[in-house]
Order: structure tokens, then C-alpha cells, then sequence
């Protein structure tokens, strides 16, 4: 074969490739650099793992990414390899009060590796006991979390509304200085809270929950009906009285005693702060009310005696 024909050959084969990838020429031979470098690490540091996480620019062509850690920041070893959807390492095998270093490398999927991270040091910090005494205290459609301070400690306090799973949304968007908490309290479920102590650290240094704090539709009772008037004909007792303020009331009850029996009895609910009573008042009668919340009842109103019409 002469020199001639060789490259008249290698000048066709050229063409050819060309002509039948079109563009994938260039995404071939893009497929040969070095992946883009991860330009930060985060930590965290919560109960028994140091969380390590990071993000990069394309993952274009990646494998994955490789892990490595080491005790003197100087000689590393891999402890993980990691698919390109997983762009975080829970490390569980280290002790609290020690230095660690970590770098995270992106590697191609033709094992092209890229340049390492910047090399992160963490120094996971001994927990706190998590907070004990978790109570809570009613302000209208308010509830204020507290518990029992613990010396040096922040709060994070955390909700969720399955009694079988440990509560998980943290409420905070900064660690709490104060131990307790204010929101607006939730009267269509059960609801549990827990709180975690932490550090003033860059880790934050979270230690293990408290016990929960059930709290239930049911704990909240309105206050108890005010104002109560009335307007009376030969045939009915029409009542009227203050709205409350809750805003999660679902309605009224009514009571009556008429002279000669020994207790109120229930004669009708009420959604709006009014109720007629279809029966006259052919004795004396007494009136009382209560308010109702989910699944509990206001103590009864001060009564209202009404006494029979005199004809005149």
C-alpha cells in the first residue's frame, strides 16, 4: 500500500464519519474531557451521621462521583462511590471531638476523572440531651411550644401528624434561641412536636429528639358564650349572643330548665350566635349556652331566666 493511497483512505473514512454522526462528531469527542470540578462541600452534623453534600455545574456524561476521606488531610481514601443522582455521603464512622477531611471528585463515564473539590475539614462537636418537659399553652388560635432550657443549647422544633413517625418538618427557619415556639395551631388533626438541641457551630452539632408532644383538636375549648339576650311572643323565645372569637368554632349548643326540673338538657345546635325556641316560655325557664370546637365544648354561658308573659 503506498503512502498515497493511506491517506487518501484515511481522508475518506474521515469524510465518512462526519457526514453519518452529523453533530455527534462533537458530543464524542466531548465525551472525552474531565468532568467539571464540585467547587464546595457542606456539612452537617445530626445524631449519629456527618452528612456530606455537594452539587456540580453539568452532569453531563458523569459516572459518578467518588468519596473520599482522610484523618490528617493528607492521605485520602475513597469510602463511597456515588451514582450521579446521589450528591450526598451519610458517614456514621467517625468520633465525636476528632478532625476529618473529605474532597469529592466527579468521574466520567469513561473513567476520565475530574479535579477534586476544595477539601472540607469538619469537626463534628459532642451532642446536647435533647430537651425534656415539652408542654404547650392556648392563646386563642395560637399555641405557644415550650420546654425546659438546656445550658449553651439552640432549639430546632420539628411537626408531624402521624403518632407512628417520628415528626419531621422542621417549623424554624434559624436555630431558636428561646425554648419555645409560637405558631397558629392546627384544629382539623392531631399534631406532634419534638425539639433537638444543637451547637452554635458550623455543623450545628444536632443531637436526638425529645419526646413528643401530642396535641389534639379535642385539648382546645372556646371560651364560654357572652351577651346572651332575649325576645319572647306567645309562641317562641328567639336568643342572641356575642360571637366568639374563635375562628375553629363549629357552631353553638343551646340548654334549657324550665321551673320544676332539676337540670339543663340540650334543645338544639347553632352555627350563627341566634336560636329560636319553637316553645313558648309557660313557666319560668332558664337559658344557658356553650361554644363548640372540635371535638370539645365551652363551660356554659352565665344562664338568662325568662318568665312567662303576663297578659294584660
Amino acid at each position: 500500500m503506498t503512502a498515497r493511497y493511506f491517506f487518501s483512505l484515511v481522508v475518506f473514512l474521515s469524510a465518512l464519519l462526519i457526514v453519518s454522526c452529523g453533530k455527534k462528531g462533537n458530543l464524542t469527542l466531548l465525551t472525552f474531557e474531565p468532568p467539571k470540578q464540585i467547587s464546595e462541600l457542606k456539612a452537617v452534623h445530626r445524631e449519629d451521621i456527618l452528612t456530606i453534600s455537594w452539587s456540580i455545574s453539568s452532569s453531563f456524561n458523569l459516572k459518578g462521583f467518588s468519596v473520599e476521606r482522610s484523618e490528617d488531610g493528607v492521605n485520602f481514601r475513597r469510602i463511597s462511590f456515588n451514582k450521579p443522582e446521589q450528591t450526598s455521603y451519610s458517614d456514621s464512622s467517625f468520633k465525636p471531638g476528632s478532625d476529618y477531611y473529605y474532597r469529592v471528585g466527579a468521574v466520567s463515564k469513561r473513567d476520565i476523572p475530574g479535579i477534586y473539590s476544595p477539601v472540607k475539614k469538619v469537626s463534628p462537636g459532642i451532642l446536647f440531651q435533647p430537651p425534656a418537659g415539652l408542654s404547650y399553652r392556648q392563646d386563642r388560635d395560637y399555641v405557644e411550644i415550650s420546654w425546659q432550657p438546656v445550658n449553651g443549647a439552640l432549639y430546632n422544633i420539628y411537626k408531624g401528624s402521624d403518632k407512628d413517625k417520628t415528626p419531621s418538618a422542621l417549623l424554624n427557619a434559624q436555630p431558636l434561641q428561646k425554648p419555645m415556639l409560637r405558631e397558629k395551631a392546627d384544629f382539623t388533626k392531631d399534631v406532634y412536636y419534638a425539639v433537638s438541641s444543637l451547637n452554635a457551630t458550623e455543623l450545628k452539632d444536632e443531637g436526638y429528639l425529645s419526646d413528643s408532644l401530642m396535641i389534639s383538636p379535642s385539648f382546645f375549648k372556646p371560651a364560654a358564650p357572652s351577651g346572651i339576650r332575649y325576645a319572647q311572643s306567645k309562641e317562641n323565645v328567639t336568643l342572641i349572643w356575642n360571637e366568639n372569637n374563635e375562628q375553629w368554632l363549629s357552631g353553638y349548643r343551646i340548654y334549657r330548665k324550665r321551673a320544676g326540673e332539676s337540670s339543663f338538657s340540650a334543645i338544639g345546635d347553632s352555627v350563627v350566635p341566634a336560636f329560636s325556641d319553637a316553645e313558648a316560655a309557660s313557666v319560668k325557664t332558664l337559658y344557658c349556652i356553650t361554644a363548640l370546637g372540635r371535638g370539645s365544648e365551652s363551660p356554659a354561658s352565665e344562664p338568662i331566666e325568662i318568665n312567662p308573659l303576663v297578659e294584660r
